[in-house]
C-alpha cells in the first residue's frame, strides 16, 4: 500500500478505539467488526467513507510502544456520541493517507 500525502481540514470521527502493541495489531480486524455492529447507531454521518485513525500511546508496562487505534466514520458534529463510542476532532494537518478498498 502506497500513501499519498494529503493537507485536510479539521474533521470530526465517531469510533470505537482500542490500544493495541506491534505484537497486539492482529486484533485490529476485530475491533471493526465490533464497530462495524454500531455504525447505524451514528447520527450525522458525513459520506461513506470509514478511517482507521492511529495515534501514539505511552509504552506499556515492559516499556513496549503502542498505539491507540480508532475505527470511525467521519460525522458533522460530536454533539450525539453514542455510549460505548468516542468522539474526537481530528486537527487540520498534512497527513499521510494509505487507501485500502476490499475486505479487510
Amino acid at each position: 500500500m502506497k500513501p499519498t500525502t494529503v493537507h485536510l481540514p479539521a474533521f470530526h470521527v465517531i469510533g470505537m478505539q482500542g490500544t493495541f502493541s506491534p505484537a497486539t495489531r492482529g486484533q485490529i480486524p476485530a475491533l471493526w467488526a465490533r464497530f462495524a455492529s454500531r455504525m447505524d447507531d451514528i447520527e450525522g454521518q458525513r459520506g461513506e467513507v470509514s478511517f482507521g485513525l492511529c495515534t501514539p500511546n505511552v509504552p506499556g508496562p515492559d516499556g513496549t510502544p503502542t498505539f491507540v487505534y480508532t475505527a470511525g466514520v467521519e460525522v458533522e458534529t460530536l454533539d450525539r456520541v453514542p455510549d460505548g463510542l468516542v468522539g474526537l476532532t481530528v486537527p487540520a494537518q498534512t497527513y499521510a493517507r494509505f487507501t485500502h478498498t476490499g475486505h479487510i
